[in-house]
């Protein structure tokens, strides 16, 4: 035996929707139970992808007193967040590159009676960072009820069917996944024989274990959804859930074949990934299904934590019986999150002061999720580790701040606070009269169609605003200010797919906190763009008429003393171009600024059209004017203008 009762692991079918009868998915589960008593099922989120029918989920307990059956739904069936169900519905799922691969299951107080004489489980203990708690573990104990085989040959579904409950020891060797998106989420054990020939891990990655003998198991078909425990002074708890297995068969140079045969069968020198399932975004997740409490004060006493349930609201200065995971700390009518949790519809948080998401070591993570609502009389606040997920929800506040404590440069360094709107649901809401993204501070948005918010105003001081694919609307009667930082994607300086400052609407850039750059594949101007300094690195430019352009020009030198825009590809101009003078420069005749061009030749500059009307500010009393040219100068130049003297005035008497 294990040490303990796996009485508690079960088998799960998954039925599919054309032909229940035929085609299943066979997998493993667990009994878990919460604070109150009440009975849940862990497994695996891929086993209810696309095909699984409504309903008929039968789950089995095999007892030595007899088998206990239940047949759940999945209407009870719950999974991480909005995101992961869509994919699910759609089919599109896949555990190896979404990660977050753990379903829960709730019964009814029926099937709770069914099975209140099977054996339930506890979590390991949280991990906060996903980083190192069960890496190099003396052991952990794998079970399920796959396909059983031999280490030299693979699973054998004909001599050894799904079934039979098998377990054996094997330890985790490696915890960052080969796919960043599901970082963290996942943890891995290889398939060792007692020899460095297929130890996968140690020839690829130089984490050396030869593993456990004859004792040495890994997972295979229908083991998914299964349980990894650890066994602490007797106690068994679980660390992990089965999700996928792998080879690195057919990789190219330098990863190293270690597979003992040509395919994928749980066999020597594979490599098996559980959901980590005490990472604490997971593991706060799976608590508050659970409903299990936190230490309470009594309001207004000081620090507080609240669990939160689905339907419950929230409004300061009323009673709250219920507690909310991770919320603590509030005073004033200021909730601050002080660790990962969710607020899921129909829950709603209303009428609060403020809300404060970050500081002190670790990630701090809210997740607006299912209909979540989110109404704060103030501003929401996301510092230094702080992050926010909307994936389906409405948020209400006057403002809207993001940012960081400085330096940041990566993990395991302070990270910066994010605010990340992803979701294709229309339904999906934000409400403020603000998005204000400050040093290191990341407003994410990636929703299919452009960020366009008729009734807000962005500030961006040195943070970055990144819309991916989507376009960035400043609507009419609203403004950008950009007083440094970037628009679109730092790093690999990839581009939005297009910036429109709309009629009436207005754009600053300048560099006064920070380097202000924008990157877009297109720039459409139907209002105003003032730069005073900063750059523009744009695919196409377009300049409608009735919109105006204008530069000030503080040196020679581009961006850091004229603002300038960095041109690949069109310009279609029209509508007024005005230069001014700043910094108390005053040019040396003849000289000339590129206004819009390109430092590196271009074959594909072109120019369609000149402004209908140029201006200038506060040169007159120097006695100078600007001149414009127009036209693809050695491939770099588009538009010029030159100081040339002021014309005569003619006194007639």
């Amino acid at each position: 035996m294990a040490g303990f009762n796996l009485d508690g692991v079960a088998t799960i079918f998954t039925l599919d929707k054309v032909l229940p009868s035929i085609w299943y998915t066979k997998g493993s589960a667990t009994l878990i139970e919460g604070l109150d008593g009440s009975k849940f099922v862990l497994t695996a989120a891929h086993l209810f992808n696309d095909m699984v029918s409504i309903g008929n989920v039968p789950i089995t307990w095999y007892l030595p007193q007899g088998t206990i059956p239940v047949v759940s739904s999945t209407s009870f069936v719950s999974v991480y967040n909005y995101t992961i169900k869509t994919k699910l519905d759609q089919g599109t799922y896949d555990p190896i590159y979404d990660g977050y691969d753990v379903a829960l299951i709730a019964l009814t107080p029926e099937q709770q009676g069914y099975v209140q004489d099977v054996p339930t489980y506890k979590l390991g203990p949280r991990d906060p960072s996903g980083l190192q708690t069960w890496l190099g573990h003396p052991q952990v104990v794998v079970v399920g009820y796959g396909w059983g085989g031999w280490g030299a040959t693979g699973g054998d579904e004909a001599n050894y069917p799904f079934g039979t409950k098998r377990w054996g020891y094997n330890r985790y060797d490696f915890n960052t996944p080969f796919n960043s998106t599901s970082w963290r989420t996942q943890i891995a054990f290889d398939f060792d024989n007692n020899t460095d020939t297929n130890d996968f891990f140690g020839r690829n990655f130089g984490i050396s274990d030869r593993g456990y003998d004859e004792d040495e198991v890994s997972t295979i078909y229908g083991d998914s959804g299964g349980p990894t425990f650890i066994v602490e002074e007797g106690v068994a708890r679980i660390v992990g859930v089965h999700s996928y297995g792998d080879t690195f068969k057919d990789q190219p140079s330098p990863y190293v074949d270690t597979d003992v045969n040509t395919l994928i069968r749980g066999s020597w020198g594979e490599f098996a990934v559980d959901t980590l399932v005490t990472y604490d975004p997971i593991y706060t997740w799976i608590e508050k299904i659970l409903k299990k409490p936190h230490t309470s004060q009594p309001q207004g006493s000081g620090p507080q934590s609240m669990d939160w349930d689905d339907g419950d609201t929230w409004a300061a200065g009323s009673p709250q019986s219920d507690e909310m995971p991770y919320l603590d700390s509030w005073s004033d009518s200021t909730l601050t999150i002080a660790g990962p949790g969710s607020i899921n519809g129909p829950s709603t948080v209303t009428n609060i002061a403020g809300l404060f998401v970050g500081t002190g070591p670790g990630q701090k993570i809210l997740d607006l999720a299912y209909g979540a609502e989110v109404n704060v009389d103030g501003d929401i606040t996301i510092d230094t580790n702080g992050y926010v997920l909307l994936t389906d929800g409405d948020v209400t506040a006057d403002n809207l701040v993001i940012q960081a404590a400085p330096p940041y440069i990566g993990p395991p360094d302070p990270l910066p606070g994010v605010f990340d709107w992803y979701d294709h649901s229309s339904a999906t809401s934000l409400n403020v009269d603000r998005i204000i993204v400050n040093e290191y501070g990341v407003f994410f948005y990636d929703r299919g169609t452009p960020l366009s918010l008729a009734g807000t105003d962005y500030e961006v001081h040195g943070g970055v605003i990144e819309t991916y694919d989507d376009a960035f609307y400043v609507t009419p009667g609203r403004s950008l200010t950009m007083t440094g930082g970037v628009i679109g994607e730092p790093v690999n300086l990839l581009p939005i797919a297009e910036l429109r400052i709309q009629a009436g609407g207005t754009a600053t850039v300048t560099d006064a906190v920070a380097p202000a750059l924008i990157l877009a594949q297109d720039v459409t101007l139907q209002g105003i763009l003032q730069m005073d300094h900063g750059e523009v690195w744009v695919g196409d430019l377009t300049v409608e008429s009735g919109a105006e352009l204008k530069i000030g020009i503080g040196g020679e030198i581009p961006d850091t003393e004229f603002a300038h825009i960095v041109l690949f590809g069109g310009a279609d101009l029209a509508g007024k171009l005005t230069l001014y003078l700043i910094d108390d420069f005053t040019p040396d005749l003849y000289t000339s600024f590129v206004l819009v061009g390109n430092p590196d030749e271009q074959s594909n500059l072109t120019v369609n059209g000149i402004f209908a009307q140029v201006g200038g500010v506060n040169i007159n009393a120097l006695d100078m004017a600007f001149a414009v040219r127009y036209g693809v100068a050695n491939n770099q130049a588009v538009v010029i203008t030159t100081a040339i003297p002021a014309m005569p005035i003619s006194i007639t008497q």
